[in-house]
This record gives C-alpha cells, sequence and structure tokens, in this order.
C-alpha cells in the first residue's frame, strides 16, 4: 500500500441514530493536530477496527438535531467549504415559501460554541445530492434543482425537464454543464444541462444499478461515480450478479467503460469479518444490492453480515504527483448479540493511474479502514469532502454574470466557455 505524502482533505460524515445526528470526520493523522487543538469541535477518537496507520476517525461537538429536526434532516444533502457545513433541502421554517432552497450551516471554528444557522430559502424540499465546486459554488439536486452560492447562501432554482416524474440524482459537476440521472421504468437515463443555456440534453439513455455523487476528471473528459453494479448489466437479466464498484462514464463517447476501476476488491462472503483481512478489501461484496433503507429500529431480525449500504459521495480529497486522490465511504448496520446496533463504516483514498502507453486506468490505494461508530447509530446519511476556495475564486460564475450585464467581453471576443477550459485542471 502506497503512503500519501501531501495533505487530504478531510471526510465529513452525518449518522443517523434512533433519536439523533452523529457527527465523525476520517482525517490523516499528520494533520489532524490543529483539529486536536480546536476546543470548539475537539470530539473524541473512534476506535477503528482495522485501518492503515495514516487515518483515523473523530467524532464531532456540534450542535444535534431531535424530535422535529428530524422530520427534514433525511432529505438535505451535506457539503463542507472553508470550514463551514451546510446542509441543503427539505423542509426548513415557513413552506409555503417557494423560489430558493432552504439550507442550514454550521462554522466550525465558531467561538465559543458553534451553532446551526437558518440561510438561504425556506421551502420544502427533498435533496438527493449535492456537489460544491472547486469555485466555491454548490449544486443539488432532488425534487428540484439549484445553484447555490457560498458564503451567501442565496440560491437560484434551475429549470427542470419538463415531464419528468421522481427526482433527479446529482453525478458531477463541470464549470459549464451539470451531469445527473432520473430513473423510470426500471432504468436510468443521464442528462447533461447546459449552465448557461439550461438546455437538457440525453447523453446516456439506457444503464441500470444506484449511483453516487461523484468526480468529473481529466479536462471534463471521465465521470467517476460509485455505483451498486456494472451500469450496463440489467438487473432482470439471466444470471445478473450486481458488482459494486467505482465506474467511469466517457463523456465524449457517452458511454459507461465496460469494467470498474481496477485495483479496488470487493468482499468475499463473510471474510469482511476475519481478523487477518489485509486492507485491499474496500468494496461490498458481489451479489444483490439492499438499497439499505432503514429508517429506525426494527422488530424484524436483521443478518448482521447483511449489506446495509448505500452508494455514498465519490470524493475528491487531493492531487499527489499530479494524480488524482479520491475516497470513499460506504457502510452496513452491525446487530450484536445484545440486539444493540451501530453504523460500521468502510472507507478508502486512492489515487487514479493511466497505464503508460495506453488509457487503462487504475486504482493505488493510500488508505483504508473499517470502524464501528457509536451504539444506536445505524446508517450514514451524508459524506463530503472538506473543500478549501480562496476568497477571490468563490464569485467567478458572479463575475462572468456581471461582465454580460455591463456587456464586457471575453479577450478573444466572447468565448467564455474556452476561457472556462483554460482554467480548468484535469
Amino acid at each position: 500500500m502506497v503512503m500519501p505524502t501531501e495533505t487530504e482533505s478531510p471526510i465529513y460524515l452525518m449518522v443517523r441514530a434512533d433519536e439523533m445526528i452523529f457527527w465523525y470526520v476520517i482525517e490523516r493523522k499528520s494533520t489532524a493536530a490543529t483539529a486536536e487543538n480546536d476546543n470548539n469541535n475537539e470530539g473524541r477518537n473512534i476506535v477503528v477496527l482495522r485501518a492503515s496507520e495514516r487515518d483515523r476517525v473523530r467524532q464531532l461537538n456540534l450542535p444535534s438535531f431531535g424530535g422535529e429536526g428530524l422530520d427534514w434532516i433525511d432529505f438535505s444533502r451535506l457539503v463542507a467549504l472553508n470550514r463551514r457545513l451546510y446542509l441543503i433541502g427539505s423542509t426548513i421554517g415557513d413552506t409555503n415559501k417557494v423560489g430558493r432552497v432552504g439550507l442550514r450551516y454550521i462554522d466550525l471554528d465558531a467561538t465559543p460554541t458553534p451553532i446551526w444557522h437558518i440561510g438561504g430559502g425556506v421551502n420544502s424540499d427533498r435533496q438527493a445530492g449535492a456537489i460544491a465546486r472547486e469555485d466555491g459554488w454548490i449544486f443539488t439536486s432532488g425534487d428540484n434543482i439549484y445553484r447555490v452560492n457560498h458564503p451567501s447562501g442565496d440560491s437560484t432554482k434551475l429549470p427542470k425537464k419538463e415531464g419528468l416524474r421522481r427526482e433527479v440524482n446529482m453525478l458531477g459537476v463541470t464549470m459549464s454543464n451539470i451531469l445527473v440521472y432520473n430513473t423510470m421504468l426500471g432504468y436510468n437515463t443521464m442528462y447533461s444541462i447546459d449552465l448557461r443555456s439550461n438546455r437538457w440534453e440525453v447523453i446516456c439513455h439506457r444503464f441500470w444499478g444506484v449511483w453516487s455523487p461523484g468526480v468529473i476528471l481529466f479536462d471534463d473528459s471521465l465521470l467517476f461515480s460509485l455505483g451498486t453494479q456494472n451500469p450496463s448489466s440489467d438487473t432482470e437479466s439471466l444470471g445478473f450478479k450486481a458488482r459494486p464498484g467505482v465506474y467511469a462514464f466517457d463523456i465524449r463517447a457517452r458511454r459507461w467503460l465496460s469494467s470498474p476501476l481496477d485495483g479496488l476488491k470487493n468482499e468475499v462472503g463473510l471474510e469482511n469479518f476475519g481478523p487477518d483481512l489485509g486492507l485491499e478489501t474496500v468494496l461490498p461484496s458481489e451479489g444483490s444490492h439492499d438499497r439499505g433503507v432503514v429508517r429506525g429500529p426494527t422488530d424484524e431480525p436483521v443478518d448482521p453480515f447483511k449489506p446495509w449500504w448505500v452508494p455514498l459521495s465519490l470524493v475528491k480529497v487531493g492531487v499527489e504527483n499530479g494524480h488524482h486522490k479520491l475516497g470513499l465511504v460506504w457502510d452496513r448496520m452491525i446487530i450484536y448479540d445484545n440486539d444493540v446496533k451501530s453504523c460500521q463504516i468502510h472507507w478508502c483514498k486512492f489515487k487514479i493511474l493511466t497505464t503508460s502507453g495506453d488509457n487503462i486506468l487504475k486504482a493505488e490505494l493510500l488508505s483504508s479502514g473499517i470502524c464501528n461508530l457509536d451504539e444506536s447509530t445505524y446508517m450514514v446519511m451524508n459524506c463530503t469532502a472538506g473543500l478549501v476556495v480562496a476568497p477571490d475564486e468563490g464569485n467567478e460564475e458572479e463575475k462572468g454574470d456581471k461582465r454580460r450585464r455591463e456587456g464586457v467581453t471575453a479577450p478573444d471576443g466572447g468565448n467564455e466557455e474556452e476561457s472556462d477550459s483554460k482554467r480548468r485542471s484535469g
């Protein structure tokens, strides 16, 4: 296993328990000293079952939600920008007001004690996915699609394609487009939404599985997403067997690559619970997928080995020697002999390599781990990486809008899309 040498973004987790919310962070031990000295949310370390020497799991001391607060939090999505956590969507305040998505945010470095603030709009809107772009803009999708400004919290509702039923799921974001998918008639359709014209275009008509918000890399040519199965395999086909993994979608060729990212191993049967299991096993086992829609305690017997997992966000945690570093988390619910349950998280961080002389993509594992969280926890509801945005980078899109309103064009005569492409890096 290759050890990383550069700073990595922390991965924040929002975890549901019986009557409250727990907050955790997965972070590099070498970069955790600052957090340890943070009097506001130092929290406590969690005992890790298996992990590389580079990572630790820590519980954050943040205000939780109970009672009515839990009615909306299941349908809000989490992003982290400049040590601020945003929860975007669901029911907040007066549900008769529409037009802007409701959100709450908390500054992790606030003194004397961090508190949750209400911002943005105040409407009822379930959100299924959110991504913070590297310039600081936040994009969310679900019942509706929104663009949210950081740090003001102001949002704009983007037009939704007519005729789409059910929620729209977020896949990835570039400077000029959003990739989303919608499930109808038993299969998925992927759309590319032009952020300038709001035009929706089908770029993949028929694929299967449940997919996480992901990352678009390599000059906006490849989307990487964590999914429950090979996207080209119909779940109703004879002999179908799901293979969870990180799959890549070629945006220019408009097709999924045939195999998952090589280098990330799946569990085999119950081997995950063996004490001698290597850290290279980082993905759920092959087989049938259970969405793991568990919202509370159940009286039904639960198989402790059942893969209660859903594809959470695949996130970018840094760059090392020119290679993109990604991280993923998935979870299952564990039932102990005394009927006490807890959420078990699995995580890994890896960098993407291309084989010399061809376009084959491989994952080189950097770190991984397994950890049982506090008793009464049962599901990770949200997962996001902490993104740091420079103060003058967060309003690049606003600057472009202002230039267009004032009649100012780009140096090449107005081709701002080309200017955008020059700003992108892999």
